[in-house]
Parts: structure tokens; C-alpha cells; sequence
């Protein structure tokens, strides 16, 4: 079990206890911002070597259900995880591939036509 003093929001040990929750956690209250949060985590935060695989695998396009199988962490915790921003730059590098393949094609469909006309003479 994880005790967290701190303010998960913003990292202030400031706190008050603030009851408990509907399953009998204890529950704090921020005084700098106002963020309740339970005092004992079920899981712990994910480090930053963590943070850093998801992001090199998420570059990598793996599926999310893979990335929490290798990392062996929840999917509400990769979630938290992932950039608001990521789909997009996900769909802006697809596209950007395509185009490379494409033109890779036409390269090597060029070249064929090339050898192909210099058997033929």
C-alpha cells in the first residue's frame, strides 16, 4: 500500500483529513487548490522510465491493451497517460509514411521500366 501526503494536483503537503470514502478509505483534502484524494493508492504512480516506454511504444504504434501487458499496469493508468494530442500526431505520421511508400513505388516502378527497356534493345 502506497500513503499519499501530498497532493496529487499540485504536489502541496498542506492537507486535511476529509472523512473517508464510500469503501471505508481514508480521504484528504488539499488547502491549496481543493483536490480530495485518498490518502492510501491502490496503485502506485508510474515512474518516469515508465512514462518514457510509453511514449517510445505508443511511437511504435502498439496496441494499448499490449503496452499495459508490457508494462503490467492498468488501463485507467495508461490512459491518464496519454497526450490529448496523440491521435493526431499518430494520423499526421501515417499520412506522412503513405506519401514516403508512394513514393518509393513510383522510384522502384521507374527503374523496372528502365531495365526492362534496355533488355529489350
Amino acid at each position: 500500500m502506497l500513503y499519499q501526503h501530498n497532493c496529487p494536483s499540485c504536489g502541496c503537503s498542506n492537507t486535511v483529513k476529509k472523512g473517508r470514502t464510500y469503501y471505508g478509505k481514508a480521504r484528504a483534502k488539499c488547502k491549496k487548490c481543493g483536490c480530495q484524494f485518498v490518502l492510501i493508492r491502490q496503485y502506485p504512480p508510474l515512474s518516469s522510465e515508465q512514462k518514457q516506454r510509453i511514449e517510445l511504444l505508443l511511437a511504435e504504434q502498439i496496441s494499448l491493451e499490449g503496452i499495459c501487458r508490457v508494462l503490467e499496469i492498468k488501463a485507467h493508468q495508461l490512459y491518464a497517460e496519454i497526450p490529448s494530442d496523440w491521435a493526431a500526431s499518430v494520423r499526421q505520421a501515417a499520412d506522412i509514411e503513405l506519401v514516403c511508400l508512394k513514393c518509393e513505388a513510383d522510384e522502384l516502378c521507374g527503374a523496372a521500366r528502365a531495365e526492362l527497356c534496355s533488355v529489350q534493345s
